[in-house]
């Protein structure tokens, strides 16, 4: 996940840098997890300056640089004071950013998960103290109103939690040394600013090291209520809050012009763009479609064996076969389609288990379906008899013209049955060019194997009444075109190198590429973390 280059390489003279702080581990690990690498590179990169380790990678649509505090709090050698502020002079940030975990003010109006995002930062270790009572002497300090501006207009941040989604909540915030889990304690920081909505211990360090060197804002989500619960459900609630404040950052640093006028430029991504948030799922899956039909033409790659499948529904029956997933069935059904051709398409999906004259039950039960779905079906046990009555069923709703029968889904290996059904489906082929005189019946088949080598003797008419064709393998210059297609459509770009990697684990089939990019999406979107995943799980989904 990691790779080590050298502290001079970290930065270049013409990049514009996100500066992000976090505090604990978990912080780090979660906030690693959503990074992706910069161009040309598979994995995060780190670099030792001084005292400090900084990592580079891409959040949202910008560069940015992470490093974490040694220690929580604002104060001592490693904490948020002296880290920003080294961090600030090392890096020249043109927005610093503090992502992390926080406390709430109340449990029945916000809920762990909820994320603080900081008007102003509070001081409270900053009071007077008197017999009677203590009071909070330190003014608040506001943060960026370009940056506030940004995250209030972030109306599209949609996080679901358990039972809701989570809120967003623009206030000021406490920060200080204490750990508080004291509901006592709690209350009196309440009672000094009414409006401050929560706390934690590093946003003083963040204001005093950053004010006027940077835009800077705070944003952290609430794990708890310090109210002596901390420890319950700790580690779960850290990280929901984490990945909920993780997110919110995610949709305001995914705008390319929002922060233009700062001069923070968007990263000119050479492996990849941002995900467009503006694809509907309608939209996604018209590109990335299954099953084809006319509004899907635009999204159709065309290849020279299309040609071929023409040429020969033109003059006679054909037999489709090769490995799954390499878009025979619906080249067959485009062509049909584009060239109006009368057709009636059957389906032997639900006959899985069933015996051979099934299939052909199955076969006229669909015809009869379709063309006389008032009548009672009389079923055969006998496939010739169903033959024949498939034959006067076609003959009887088709005098003088053309019907495609298209029979798709054959749940057959290639074993034994296979070979039964092939021979018997070939009698229906010949028995229909020797019958129905007056009805020119084109049947149009699918199959994963060649049916070819079950060709009896006595059956080899039926090479003049049917073509067999195989769909070998997509070529790389294919795949090429689709990766090129889906990703002009889907407003995403890869780099070569990713493209060579789903090229070659794809292994000629175009399903897998479309499959990948739909898991890409369920996964939440093109990051290096969800590429990586969709290939696991698309591998796991499709044999190819």
């Amino acid at each position: 996940m990691y790779k080590e280059i050298k502290q001079n390489e970290l930065t270049n003279v013409e990049d514009t840098i996100l500066l992000i702080v976090t505090a604990t581990d978990v912080e780090t690990e979660i906030l690693h997890s959503k990074l992706r690498a910069v161009s040309g590179e598979e994995k995060i990169l780190f670099a030792n300056h001084e005292e400090r380790t900084y990592y580079k990678g891409v959040f949202g649509g910008y560069l940015c640089i992470h490093l974490q505090c040694d220690t929580m709090g604002s104060i001592g050698a490693t904490s948020s004071i002296i880290t920003v502020r080294e961090a600030i002079r090392f890096i020249k940030p043109k927005v610093t950013l503090m992502i992390g975990i926080a406390f709430g003010v109340d449990d029945k109006e916000q809920k762990v998960g909820d994320v603080l995002v900081a008007n102003s930062i509070i001081p409270y270790n900053f009071k007077k103290i008197t017999d009677e009572k203590s009071t909070i002497r330190a003014q608040a300090v506001p943060t960026s109103t370009l940056l506030i501006n940004k995250f209030k207009n972030a109306r599209g941040w949609d996080y679901p939690l358990d039972s809701r989604k989570a809120n967003k909540i623009i206030a000021p915030v406490f920060s200080g040394e204490e750990l508080i889990n004291s509901i006592k304690r709690r209350d009196e920081l309440t009672s000094f600013n009414g409006q401050a909505k929560g706390g934690e211990m590093e946003g003083v360090g963040l204001y005093a090291a950053a004010n006027g060197q940077t835009e800077w804002i705070l944003v952290k989500g609430i794990c708890d209520f310090a109210d002596g619960n901390k420890d319950k459900n700790k580690d779960e609630n850290q990280k929901t809050a984490m990945l909920s404040a993780t997110s919110l950052c995610l949709e305001v640093f995914s705008s390319f012009e929002a922060f233009k006028s700062i001069g923070l430029n968007p990263y000119e991504d050479k492996i990849l763009d941002i995900l467009s948030r503006n694809k509907k799922p309608s939209e996604v899956n018209k590109v990335l479609f299954d099953l084809y039909n006319v509004e899907k033409e635009e999204y159709y790659i065309e290849r020279k064996i299309d040609e071929l499948i023409l040429n020969c529904l033109n003059y006679q029956s054909i037999w489709v076969h090769g490995k799954s997933g390499r878009g025979k069935s619906i080249s067959v059904i485009r062509n049909i389609i584009q060239n109006s051709f009368q057709s009636i398409s059957v389906s032997l999906a639900n006959c899985v288990g069933f015996g051979i004259d099934d299939f052909f039950n199955e076969i006229y039960i669909e015809l009869s379906s379709v063309l006389e779905p008032d009548c009672k079906i009389d079923v055969n046990k006998n496939h010739q008899k169903t033959i024949r009555k498939i034959n006067l069923l076609l003959e009887k709703h088709f005098p003088d013209k053309t019907i495609f029968i298209l029979i798709d889904e054959i749940p057959l290996g290639n074993d034994e049955s296979f070979k039964v059904f092939t021979k018997r489906i070939f009698s229906l082929f010949i028995s229909s060019s020797l019958v129905n005189a007056n009805v020119n019946i084109k049947y149009v088949l699918s199959s994963i194997y060649s049916p070819e080598e079950n060709i009896e003797e006595y059956q080899q008419k039926i090479r003049s009444l049917i073509r067999f064709i195989e769909f070998e393998d997509w070529t790389n210059d294919e795949l090429t075109l689709l990766l090129t297609l889906i990703q002009k459509e889907l407003d995403l770009k890869l780099d070569n190198l990713i493209n060579k990697k789903l090229i070659r684990l794809s292994k000629g089939s175009p399903r897998w590429i479309k499959k990948f990019f739909k898991n890409v999406y369920i996964l939440g979107g093109i990051t290096t973390l969800n590429i990586e995943n969709a290939i696991i799980q698309t591998t796991s989904e499709i044999t190819v």
